[in-house]
């Protein structure tokens, strides 16, 4: 029974070691985490004209009367050029930061909801093969079990240990919550390693404990 149950032991550290390496694979599948680089506004967006360039453009205004009404019309002329290209400019470079902060939040939003919805698709698939591997062991050490030659109080005693299989103890909604309060691409990427690092240590506890377990009926 003891050679027999150092080799189920084996498969539940091969089981986890395994499934470590498949979480390092799902999480590569994540997708990178960086924000575009906008120089046009968004379509369809608001325009937001900085109050100098209404300034300028009043500027220029002034200045083509004066072109009209007075003597130095060239210089006139030329200021109201320079006004209104000055007021131009101003104004795209205010369109384009708008255009680079709204792109930036739906892009942040867009990407908590891959991120978790990636994570927790990788959580579901860790923690059901996990079960379904360790019931068919369930199954192998109530087989060693029946077939010892202990006696039948002995056997109750032992079932007892290894009725219940150890589980990933891993909460999907903790992750859920740390990435709906992240307000920036670096809180995103910070909470993602954490997590995976959790999910790591709990694919660990399991095993560990339940090679433990294992153990304890031959000690």
């Amino acid at each position: 029974m003891k050679e027999q149950i150092r080799y189920i032991n084996q498969s539940i550290d091969e089981k986890r070691n395994r499934l470590k390496e498949k979480v390092d694979i799902y999480f590569a599948t994540i997708p990178s985490i960086s924000v575009p680089q906008i120089n046009q506004q968004k379509k369809g967006g608001k325009k937001q004209v900085p109050p100098i360039s209404y300034l300028l453009y009043g500027v220029a205004g002034l200045s083509a009367i004066g072109a009209i009404t007075s003597d130095s019309k060239f210089m006139c002329l030329g200021l109201a050029a320079i006004s209104v290209l000055g007021g131009y400019k101003l104004s795209q470079v205010g369109n384009a930061d708008t255009s680079i902060q709204t792109v930036a939040v739906d892009t942040i939003g867009s990407l908590k909801n891959e991120v978790v919805s990636k994570v927790l698709d990788s959580v579901k698939r860790t923690t059901k093969e996990w079960e379904d591997f360790m019931e068919s062991k369930q199954k192998e050490i109530q087989t060693v079990l029946a077939t010892s030659s202990e006696n039948e109080e002995i056997k109750d005693a032992m079932y007892s240990k290894v009725f219940i299989y150890e589980i990933i103890d891993i909460s999907i909604s903790e992750f859920s919550n740390l990435i709906n309060t992240s307000n920036s691409i670096s809180d995103i990427r910070q909470n993602l390693s954490l997590y995976k690092v959790k999910l790591l240590s709990a694919i660990d506890n399991a095993a560990n404990k339940q090679i433990a377990k294992y153990n304890s009926l031959v000690l």
